[in-house]
C-alpha cells in the first residue's frame, strides 16, 4: 500500500516520518538550496529508506545535435518577439533558479554530502518531439528560463512558433535528451 501525501516542501518534516520511499520527480534542478532539499528528505526517510529522484534539466541533458536545436529555437523565438513586439525586451543579467544547472557528479555530490549512501546516478536518453516541446515552451518556468523578462504570453507564442521553424531548417522532427535518475539510500 502506497500514501501519497501533498503539501508544501518546507513542511516536510511535519506532514511525512519514516517513510520508507520519496520521489522527487523532474524538479530539483528548479531547488536553489540542494543540499538543504537533500537533507530535508533524508529527514523524513525511515533507516533504509530509498530517494528516488530525477531531471531533465542538468549539465549533460543537451546531446548531439540538441544543443544546436536549442540555441536556435530560443534565438527565432527572440526574433520573432523584435518583428511582432519590439518593445519587449529581455532581462539576461542573472539566471533563474531554473537555468542554474548542476552536472550528475555535482548531484552525487550533494547527495554525499546530505549523508545518502549507495547512491547510484543513470542516464537515459530519450527522443522528445517537437509538438512535446512546444508544450514545454508553454510552460511559466520555461519561459522565464529561455526568455527571461518576456510576458509569458509572448514568451509561450514565440517559443510555439519557433520550435517549429527550428526543427524545419535543421530537418529535426524532435531532440535527444538526456534523464538524469538518482537513487540513493538512508542507512
Amino acid at each position: 500500500m502506497a500514501d501519497f501525501i501533498q503539501g508544501d516542501a518546507d513542511d516536510l518534516s511535519s506532514i511525512v516520518q519514516n517513510a520508507d520511499a520519496a520521489f522527487f520527480c523532474n524538479a530539483i534542478h528548479l531547488v536553489s538550496d540542494k543540499l538543504s532539499a537533500f537533507r530535508q528528505m533524508k529527514a523524513i526517510l525511515a533507516p533504509g529508506g530509498i530517494l528516488a529522484c530525477n531531471s531533465a534539466f542538468f549539465d549533460g541533458t543537451n546531446v548531439g545535435e540538441t544543443q544546436r536545436f536549442a540555441h536556435l529555437w530560443i534565438r527565432r523565438a527572440v526574433g520573432w518577439l523584435r518583428k511582432e513586439h519590439p518593445e519587449v525586451l529581455l532581462h539576461r543579467e542573472t539566471k533563474t533558479v531554473a537555468m542554474q544547472w548542476l552536472n550528475p557528479e555535482e548531484y552525487s555530490t550533494l547527495l554525499d554530502e546530505s549523508g545518502f549512501k549507495d547512491i547510484e546516478i543513470t542516464l537515459e536518453k530519450a527522443f522528445i518531439p517537437l509538438d512535446a516541446l512546444r508544450d514545454l515552451g508553454k510552460y511559466w518556468l520555461f519561459i522565464e528560463g529561455a526568455l527571461p523578462g518576456v510576458p509569458l504570453p509572448m514568451g509561450a507564442t514565440a517559443l510555439g512558433i519557433s520550435v517549429y521553424q527550428a526543427g524545419q531548417e535543421l530537418d529535426m522532427a524532435g531532440v535527444d535528451r538526456m534523464w538524469l535518475q538518482m537513487v540513493a539510500r538512508k542507512e
